[in-house]
């Protein structure tokens, strides 16, 4: 049994240069933070308007009410547990021996 030759390796060629950004380009963290802030509120503002139409009689589809409101729900745990987080990662730094 022959074995076949082992064949030289193609060099590689170098990575293309990729230009640094001369502006930061997306949202800052605090503009992030309060969109998603607003957005809480709104959805909360949403579920409310939803319950208080049901409550009252009105003619308002019990499941479009009832999503309303645990999407309200869902996105205040969410803002909850991110709030949550950032604390802990500021009491860690606040506890860091220096």
């Amino acid at each position: 049994m022959v074995l076949p030759a082992i064949q030289p390796m193609a060099p590689i060629a170098p990575p293309e240069f990729i230009a640094p950004a001369t502006e930061a380009t997306g949202v800052g963290f605090g503009e992030a933070v309060g969109r998603a802030i607003g957005r809480v509120d709104d959805l909360q503002h949403g579920g409310d308007a939803a319950l208080v139409a049901l409550a009252s009689g009105g003619d308002v589809d019990l499941h479009g009410a009832m999503i309303a409101l645990e999407e309200a729900e869902i996105s205040l745990r969410a803002m909850v547990a991110v709030r949550d987080k950032a604390i802990g990662a500021y009491e860690q730094i606040m506890n860091l021996a220096i």
